[in-house]
């Protein structure tokens, strides 16, 4: 992956964030939004999407861990490198 790429995953990543906060725990929003998008299953579309986005923080954490391994390889830097006295 990019850098620009790992960048707009980040920005998922914030988005989901920002739904999360939104919707996650108001529940009178929850009341007014869950009558108009209903998937196959019969559950409303932002509870769905709820769920989805709890996960944004372990994805945003996972990507800055990429990053972060992508520049340590980059700068030829190793672990011994960090152990010596």
């Amino acid at each position: 992956m990019t850098k620009e790429e790992t960048q707009q995953l980040k920005g998922i990543a914030i988005l989901m964030m920002v739904w999360l906060h939104l919707f996650g725990t108001n529940l009178e929003i929850l009341d007014g939004c869950e009558k108009y998008i209903y998937l196959w299953n019969g559950d409303p579309l932002i509870y769905v999407m709820r769920k989805f986005a709890r996960m944004c923080v372990v994805f945003y954490t996972f990507l800055g861990g990429y990053g972060l391994c992508k520049v340590w390889q980059r700068d030829n830097c190793q672990l011994s490198t960090f152990n010596s006295p």
